[in-house]
């Protein structure tokens, strides 16, 4: 049986362009060097409004976290993104995100005091709020 081949997800920018295929990234440019560095000037300018995007949508997530007894929002979102069987999962290829996981647990145990707190049921806006605000924060890193 022949192997399955996707289609390469092209993406085009300002004199860029990238392709993910077969979990390779193709990278071309038709920038000048002159213009590549206007590009970077450009994009160094936008860091300080990242870091504020990313340190308003961390507060926003401590805050959900914190609305509930400790680690009942993380226990959730480890139901979201931690069931797969690891020997078959392809990250590209899954809607689940383990470090959703991984970076609101860091972000429960900064608080120290263990939280026993009503509501007890969480509700599944604040899990998906949670889950877009760590995407997000993500996202915004890799800028």
């Amino acid at each position: 049986m022949k192997p399955k081949h996707k289609q390469p997800e092209k993406h085009n920018g300002p004199g860029f362009s990238f392709a993910l295929e077969n979990g390779s990234i193709r990278f071309g440019s038709n920038l000048s060097p002159e213009e590549s560095l206007e590009m970077q000037r450009r994009l160094a300018a936008g860091k300080p409004e990242l870091l504020r995007g990313i340190r308003k949508s961390a507060d926003e997530l401590a805050q959900l976290i914190d609305k509930y007894s400790s680690f009942a929002l993380v226990a959730r979102l480890w139901l979201a993104n931690g069931l797969f069987n690891g020997e078959t999962y392809v990250e590209s290829e899954s809607h689940q995100r383990p470090y959703c996981i991984e970076y609101a647990a860091l972000i429960e145990l900064k608080n120290k005091d263990y939280r026993l707190k009503r509501p007890i049921e969480v509700q599944g806006s604040d899990v998906v709020r949670a889950q877009k605000l760590v995407e997000g924060i993500f996202r915004d890193s890799a800028w």
